[in-house]
């Protein structure tokens, strides 16, 4: 992948973040009879490997799995905010007319293994991790117990699973970082107006200067780590995977201190009435439900956020590193 240095993202939570926003992975194998590409929902586990691992299913009519070497190499690519941006939004243009039009996108090149899980154990998992991340924020979630235990056999029978052990990600996110803050603003502007809310949202998140800083509320939840912890990050995940989708939502970062124990996620809001949209919403009402099975020490602290430095000098409170 063409990757100029200011289009290129390192920081491993944003790419795990753009993967799993963006959960139909292209996965890429070579094949005797040349390249061949399969569409594919992952899930990622984010700690298993020091880049992740990805897991899936394929149809067992689908050839991939009996064709493919266990553990040859595959790329999957995940394509995150995209979108065409028009040279009419950069207020730059009026004064020399020297501008064209460019797409701006954000993609993860994950670079790894395959291993075959031809288990009804496996994909039993896979399915169930999979329902309660996408059905997080219906009003009545399906569950996989709600299926006739016959039928689902019979259907799981259908399927295999598939593993992708991450050896390597890349990723870029090309967001006019190298256009002057007018029109770049200019541009979010037109995304704006135009309904791509999503691409605004990420070109904000990499555009904030300390001159247009403001004070953002911080959502802050801290719990300690428990059996229940794969069922923690998948609630984690469909909360941010909403959250990103409201009006006045900033960022977020999730870590965890290996010392104590201890899981953050910190949620960034433009005012508190924003930041109530996510307490409404049926995924964190579901997620809040079940927090006393599985976090305990469960901890919620609302902040404002005065200010963040970068080692660039550069104020982030919206998109801390």
């Amino acid at each position: 992948m063409y990757l100029p240095s200011q289009f290129a993202e390192t920081r491993i939570e944003a790419l795990h973040r753009i993967v799993r926003e963006n959960a139909l992975g292209v996965m890429v194998r070579m094949t005797g009879a040349g390249l061949e590409a399969d569409h594919l929902p992952f899930l990622l586990d984010a700690d298993r490997g020091a880049q992740g691992t990805l897991v899936a299913h394929v149809a067992r009519n689908n050839p991939v799995w009996r064709e493919v070497d266990e553990g040859a190499a595959v790329l999957v690519v995940f394509r995150g905010a995209q979108g065409y941006v028009s040279p009419n939004w950069y207020p730059g243009k009026q004064d020399t007319h020297r501008y064209v039009p460019t797409w701006n996108y954000e993609v993860v090149h994950a670079h790894g293994t395959i291993h075959v899980h031809d288990d009804e154990r496996f994909v039993r998992r896979v399915v169930a991790r999979l329902t309660q991340r996408h059905e997080a924020d219906q009003a009545v979630p399906w569950k996989m117990g709600d299926a006739p235990a016959q039928y689902l056999a019979a259907q799981l029978g259908h399927i295999v699973g598939i593993e992708i052990r991450l050896t390597r990600l890349d990723g870029k996110r090309k967001l006019n970082q190298h256009h002057e803050q007018p029109d770049r603003e200019g541009a979010i502007r037109g995304l704006d107006a135009y309904g791509n809310h999503r691409l605004a949202r990420a070109m904000r998140e990499t555009a904030l200067r300390p001159s247009e800083a403001k004070h953002p509320y911080a959502a802050i939840f801290t719990c300690a780590k428990s059996k229940y912890d794969s069922e923690l990050r998948e609630a984690e995940q469909a909360i941010t995977e909403r959250a990103r989708s409201m009006a006045g939502f900033l960022g977020s970062e999730a870590w965890e201190n290996s010392e104590t124990g201890h899981r953050y996620a910190v949620y960034y809001w433009e005012t508190l009435e924003s930041l109530q949209q996510l307490v409404q919403h049926p995924a964190h009402v579901a997620a809040k439900q079940a927090q006393d099975r599985w976090a305990k020490e469960y901890q919620v602290t609302v902040a404002q956020v005065l200010r963040s430095y970068g080692d660039d000098g550069i104020v982030h409170p919206f998109a801390p590193r």
